[in-house]
């Protein structure tokens, strides 16, 4: 046998060796897909009947979006806004967030965290909400 059929030999079976091992150690498409976390808050604290509802939406959610997690946060009417606004002003707002409707709202409005969700709404959409579609 000559040199270079030996050598050629050796490296087609470290490939092989380098692959098998790769494959061995699981590295599908589906293991390396890093997880996406969305948090969510809002000022219903103490309302368990909306924390069962969301707790439920929040399943179904992640398990029809495999690599996204939802964690969601309760703060009560009076401790909403001492959350939301020092992370408004500091640059790190939760993902989705309610906006209370009290005389806050303008400071959150002009903080541009706001996202217009019109553009976005579908004619399907617009159906089940109505004339609430166009709120501002």
């Amino acid at each position: 046998m000559s040199k270079g059929i030996k050598v050629s030999g050796l490296i087609l079976v470290s490939l092989l060796i380098t692959a098998g091992l790769a494959f061995a150690a699981g590295d599908s498409e589906e293991e390396k897909m890093e997880t996406v976390v969305l948090r969510f808050t809002d000022w219903q604290g103490g309302n368990d009947g909306i924390m069962n509802a969301y707790n439920d939406i929040i399943k179904i959610f992640e398990e029809e979006n495999p690599g996204y997690t939802i964690e969601y946060h309760q703060y009560t009417v009076t401790t909403y806004n001492e959350f939301l606004k020092p992370a408004l002003s500091g640059g790190n707002p939760p993902d989705l967030f309610a906006v209370y409707p009290g005389t806050d709202a303008f400071e959150v409005v002009d903080s541009g965290a706001l996202l217009d969700l019109e553009p976005y709404i579908e004619d399907e959409w617009k159906g089940w909400l109505g004339a609430a579609y166009d709120f501002k």
